[in-house]
């Protein structure tokens, strides 16, 4: 019992403490957060994801690709807020 308590105090004590210590934020979702995306000309819905990977989906350049929405209907239409265009990257 002796070597029992001390150990289980411990952990006990840092449950307790974890509880009042906030979470850290993830800085690449934070500085770069998931949209859905269509794409600028027909207005097809091109996915879920944050836009240096939708950047990395758009080929040829000089043009706008794709636009990024906070939200979809469940038609595929764009809904929520505009977030940002993504361009053509250069070749």
């Amino acid at each position: 019992m002796k070597k029992f308590f001390p150990g289980m105090l411990a952990v006990v004590l840092a449950l307790a403490a974890s509880a009042f210590t906030a979470p850290s934020q993830d800085s690449s979702t934070t500085n770069d957060p998931q949209l859905h995306w269509f794409d600028s000309r027909t207005g097809a819905y091109l996915g879920f994801r944050t836009a240096i990977e939708q950047d990395n989906l758009c080929p040829g350049s000089g043009s706008d690709c794709a636009d990024g929405f906070t939200a979809k209907t469940v038609n595929n239409q764009p809904d929520g807020d505009y977030i940002r265009t993504v361009e053509r990257s250069p070749q």
